[in-house]
């Protein structure tokens, strides 16, 4: 039927009787009774529904299941930049924090999310209208005031024991992470010990200063680890951002790695760290014979190892090829050329006898340096406490000088140092004391006199030989006595050596193998 003047249907209205949500007396008395069981039960219910949905949000913040958020791995630094390494930080000192961290914020999103899911279902079964199906029915609003009631309950419950969990979890990592912090120090406690027990320091050979610990070079990309021992990087090993393995202790394989000078960034010495060295600086006046003094101790510490079933080799590349550019031509008669300034690398050989290794590096500073209290200053291999040697020309001491004839003196005025032993050598002890953190009185000084070849006469005239006549020698006919007295003052020891650093027959002067066995015994390395 359709309205008067209008074409349009009528629309027909179903109407629908509203559900009789009033409660008898009875079902009030027993919702009442109820009410502290479905507060119970729901509420172990929901603390139950909340543990899981907190765990599967745990799961997921570790990267596990359909909803998995893992989270990103912290880049690495391209290079050591004074604070960090181009390495994974060690798990327990910095990434399980993250990790921690990061999986409480999923989990608590996990959480809230079934929370309110939890709330809404009980909000539409027992207080929203029941929709157009007539199968709906309004649930008890008691029992829905208990349900929301449990919710809570179960939220403080769960919330509980998520808490217990959490301080369980962070009390174990705590102690993981102390038991982590204790086995560092024991590591390099351990290592420190071997070190001191075997007489290991690191001199580097280029800048000469003392390394306490070598950086090391990464193997595959290159990358240089500043310092590799135990700590936040790894314990035993430690994993370069490439992820290539390093070692984290020599006593644990890190000489096999390229040793890197903390100071200066040059290589080391081939198994820095390895063995003990002898640390050998050379100090005198320019022309004194430093230079070829070290040379023929280069062939004489050869001769006297080969002598005894050892061997002698360079320790890096720039001792090899001194050893083959210099040492090997001078053997055979080619004169050797004074040192130039700039040259400062030491020559580092690797002595091995009778199943002993040590490396002697020999530190041979142009004289003129030695004229400058400043660049004495730069020779920071002075404060390794060492074996000092001390060059003296004999024919710059006026008093011999004086009592040669005219002839010698024009002869030999050409090859004469610059400068009287007395003025380098105070030069340099005062600028160790200024400067450096030497302590000479700990030290042996070897006073090698050079060039006894060319004043044989005067040296058989005065019946010198052995140590105490060259004293004597020095002391009285020579009158440096003030000089002597100093030495005695500022070393624990010293030895007195005439050397002849000339080659007869492919062999050095008896007198550089009488100066050598001095100072390796000294050095524990008798041979």
């Amino acid at each position: 039927m359709a309205a008067r003047g209008s074409n349009r249907p009528f629309h027909y209205y179903s109407y629908v009787q509203p559900v009789d949500t009033s409660m008898t007396p009875l079902e009030i008395g027993l919702s009442l009774l109820a009410f502290p069981f479905v507060l119970l039960f729901a509420g172990l219910a929901d603390a139950l529904h909340f543990v899981r949905a907190w765990g599967r949000g745990v799961m997921a913040g570790l990267g596990f299941g359909s909803k998995a958020t893992p989270l990103a791995i912290r880049p690495q630094v391209e290079a050591w930049d004074g604070r960090h390494e181009p390495a994974y930080t060690q798990y327990l000192f910095g990434p399980v924090w993250r990790d921690v961290k990061h999986t409480v914020t999923v989990a608590a999103g996990h959480e809230k999310k079934s929370v309110g899911d939890r709330f809404k279902k009980v909000q539409k079964k027992y207080f929203l209208p029941p929709g157009d199906d007539t199968r709906d029915q309004q649930g008890n609003p008691i029992i829905g005031v208990g349900r929301l009631v449990a919710i809570g309950v179960g939220l403080l419950l769960a919330l509980a024991l998520l808490l217990v969990a959490f301080v369980a979890q962070a009390a174990v990592i705590g102690l993981m992470w102390l038991a982590g912090l204790a086995l560092i120090y024991l590591l390099r406690g351990i290592d420190s010990v071997l070190q001191a027990v075997r007489h290991i320091r690191i001199t580097c050979p280029s800048c000469g200063r003392h390394a306490a610990y070598p950086s090391y070079r990464c193997a595959e990309c290159g990358k240089v680890q500043h310092d590799v021992r135990p700590g936040r990087y790894g314990m035993i090993n430690r994993h370069c951002r490439c992820g290539q393995a390093m070692p984290t202790l020599l006593m644990l394989g890190s000489h096999q790695l390229t040793a890197i000078c903390p100071h200066c960034d040059r290589e080391l010495e081939k198994e820095a760290g390895r063995m003990p060295e002898t640390v050998l600086p050379v100090f005198g006046a320019a022309g004194a014979g430093k230079t070829q003094l070290l040379v023929a101790t280069a062939m004489a510490v050869r001769t006297m190892l080969e002598r005894g079933g050892g061997s002698v080799s360079g320790a890096d590349r720039p001792a090899d090829d001194w050893l083959r550019q210099t040492v090997e031509p001078f053997a055979r008669g080619v004169a050797v050329t004074k040192t130039p300034p700039a040259a400062q690398h030491a020559h580092a050989l690797r002595l091995e006898i009778n199943g002993r290794r040590r490396v002697l590096k020999m530190f041979d500073a142009a004289g003129e340096f030695f004229q400058n209290g400043e660049r004495i200053a730069e020779m920071r291999y002075l404060e390794a406490n060492p074996t000092f040697v001390f060059v003296v020309d004999p024919l710059t001491v006026p008093k011999l000088w004086n009592a040669l004839d005219a002839g010698r003196r024009e002869k030999l005025k050409d090859i004469r140092a610059a400068r009287p032993p007395y003025t380098v050598f105070e030069a340099t002890v005062q600028s160790m004391h200024r400067d450096l953190k030497t302590k000479l009185s700990s030290s042996r000084l070897a006073v090698v006199v050079s060039k006894a070849d060319l004043i044989r006469p005067e040296v058989t005239a005065a019946g010198v030989g052995a140590d105490g006549s060259i004293r004597e020698w020095l002391e009285g006919t020579l009158e440096l006595g003030h000089l002597i007295r100093s030495m005695d003052v500022e070393f624990s020891s010293v030895g007195y050596f005439l050397t002849t650093a000339t080659i007869v027959d492919g062999e050095v002067d008896a007198s550089i193998e009488t100066f050598l066995s001095w100072v390796l015994d000294g050095a524990g390395m008798r041979l």
